[in-house]
């Protein structure tokens, strides 16, 4: 059974790092991300062998960490696509792994943020000023592409959580 959960993991991912990747040139994270991360779980862990109720502890947990999402939206500090991507990443942390987690993508962003700060208080070269993605990455102020703090927190906390693994490669 280690081949699909290799198989699973894999595609989950590629389409994290599609997510920050998305996000960090556009600022915008298409919905078919997070609809694939979400529908990829339930086949997964069924051919895995996970008992229903395991199942819907980690639907419950993404449906909280959407209703966080949603309210952090709300408040203007994260994106539509960055409150879906949580949520359906938040399927695969289910409730064990969903503090670890939200730790790992606050200190994420947190150094993103930074990163941001440092990269727009110089002047861009006239080289990368061509480079449209970069230029509006360099010139958007106010906007952050979380999805990048989202995906690599995501990496960070499955990768620490003794649970995932147990689940996933016992």
């Amino acid at each position: 059974m280690t081949g699909i959960a290799i198989f699973s993991l894999s595609v989950f991912c590629g389409l994290i790092c599609w997510a920050a990747l998305s996000d960090l040139v556009s600022f915008e994270i298409p919905n078919a991300i997070p609809i694939a991360i979400s529908l990829l779980f339930v086949p997964t862990v069924l051919l895995l062998g996970w008992e229903l109720a395991v199942l819907l502890s980690h639907i419950v947990a993404g449906g909280a960490a959407l209703v966080l999402g949603f309210l952090l939206f709300l408040r203007g500090y994260i994106g539509g696509g960055d409150a879906k991507l949580l949520a359906a990443i938040s399927i695969w942390t289910g409730f064990d792994g969903l503090y670890a987690y939200f730790l790992f993508v606050a200190i994420a962003g947190g150094i993103l943020a930074l990163l941001l700060l440092g990269f727009r208080w110089f002047r861009l070269p006239n080289l990368f000023q061509r480079i449209a993605w970069l230029e509006r990455l360099h010139s958007e102020k106010k906007h952050i592409p979380y999805g990048i703090a989202i995906s690599s927190g995501a990496v960070i906390a499955l990768s620490q959580t003794p649970s995932f693994y147990q689940r996933f490669f016992g």
